[in-house]
């Protein structure tokens, strides 16, 4: 079988006694060879041996790939309320689960109908990102580097909340929040996977078709009728800009819903700092440097000052 038949787990997100009993595999030289067959429990020696040997992910098949999502989206609320397991663990559990779903909805657009589902992902998420001191750092492990877009929505999603629990906006319903953020790419959905994964910079009339993907995500979303306003504004409105330099209606200032104006400062700042198909991640300091000077005006500027603070916060506490 292909890599298409495959889908990559992180052996830190693999909790023994919540992951459910199904085949694992290792991938050796382009192949997946079973590890532990569904009688065999993953178990925190496995976990220890893989590391030795430097092992990053197992993979599961994606016939089984609806199963483990439907048991970790189940699980996610009692797992968080677990003493016995560390913040850090539960979030790579959270956060796998949450790469699980948007995986499931870029291949199949249509279950996006079911509202219920993310607002469940979001509210885990809200609770996780709002109390744990380090709910950005288990992110980076648990996604290999083809997954740019999966673990770009969830870095957007776990630091908007960050900055939406710091800033304290009222009008601002952090679920709502929460689901616009983990839905605001989901026009790439329908962009064609050779232009989002191809190993370049994008030629003009490439980065004009990845333009369409903000308004592709809101038409597909708001026929539903299932999502509402905040979520909407999020996914179309991602890309606009204070100044009146972004797209696709050229907004101003407070014309710009404050619920999208922090997701899209999120959406820059994870977009400069995660390895692109076609560049490497920035640091932390010439991010911001490029946020606060290259694009000035971009974004409100008491909101980046909030943010800038916020970041240099989490960065120094690791």
């Amino acid at each position: 079988m292909n890599e298409a038949y495959y889908r990559p787990v992180s052996i830190e997100a693999i909790e023994p006694d919540i992951f459910p009993a199904m085949p694992l595999y290792l991938r050796r030289d382009g192949n997946h060879v079973l590890y532990k067959g569904p009688e065999q429990r993953f178990a925190v020696t496995d976990r220890i041996r893989l590391e030795k040997n430097n092992v990053e992910f197992l993979y599961v098949r994606t016939g089984d790939l609806e199963e483990l999502t439907e048991q970790l989206e189940a699980s996610l609320p009692a797992m968080l309320g677990r003493e016995d397991i560390s913040g850090t663990a539960k979030g790579k559990i959270l956060y796998q689960t949450a790469i699980n779903y948007l995986d499931d909805l870029f291949t199949e657009p249509e279950r996006t109908a079911n509202a219920a589902r993310c607002r469940d992902i979001a509210a885990s998420l809200v609770r996780y990102a709002t109390t744990e001191r380090r709910a950005l750092a288990a992110i980076a492990s648990v996604v290999p580097h083809n997954y740019y877009t999966f673990v770009h929505s969830i870095q957007v999603t776990a630091l908007a909340l960050m900055l939406h629990a710091d800033l304290g906006h009222p009008g601002d319903d952090p679920v709502e929040v929460a689901i616009g953020s983990l839905l605001h790419d989901f026009g790439m959905a329908f962009i064609p996977r050779e232009i989002i994964n191809q190993p370049h910079s994008l030629k003009d009339v490439e980065y004009l078709k990845i333009k369409q993907h903000p308004q592709f995500g809101y038409d597909y979303l708001e026929k539903l009728g299932v999502y509402g306003d905040t979520p909407l504004a999020v996914v179309r409105l991602h890309h606009e800009r204070s100044d009146g330099t972004g797209y696709p209606l050229q907004l101003k200032g407070n014309a710009i819903p404050h619920a999208v104006q922090l997701v899209s400062l999120c959406d820059v700042y994870c977009a400069l700092t995660t390895d692109r198909p076609y560049r490497k991640a920035t640091g932390h300091s010439d991010a911001v440097r490029l946020m606060r000077e290259e694009l000035r005006g971009a974004f409100d500027r008491e909101m980046f000052r909030n943010f800038e603070s916020l970041m240099g916060r989490i960065v120094e506490n690791g």
